[in-house]
């Protein structure tokens, strides 16, 4: 796979993730640790996004900075929930 064809598949996850989640995780995520932080994330912040600022791929790798935005409503590590 190209540098742009991985970015193009980061593209269709996020924009997949933006709309369903879990429709996301079945369609890209093959590692079950990396889809159980993703479900953790989902339950300690339901409504979370990600705002994607830059996406660089080189050869097979492809690296995302993006923000998480979202209200804590679920225990983290020991902490309640913050509202």
């Amino acid at each position: 796979m190209s540098a742009q064809e991985s970015k193009a598949t980061i593209r269709e996850y996020l924009d997949t993730f933006a709309r369903d989640w879990q429709e996301a995780l079945n369609r890209f995520v093959a590692d079950e640790s990396l889809a159980e932080h993703i479900r953790f994330f989902q339950q300690v912040f339901p409504d979370y996004t990600l705002e994607a600022h830059d996406l660089i791929a080189e050869g097979d790798k492809v690296v995302l900075r993006a923000t998480l935005h979202g209200v804590h409503q679920g225990e983290l590590m020991g902490m309640a929930p913050t509202g």
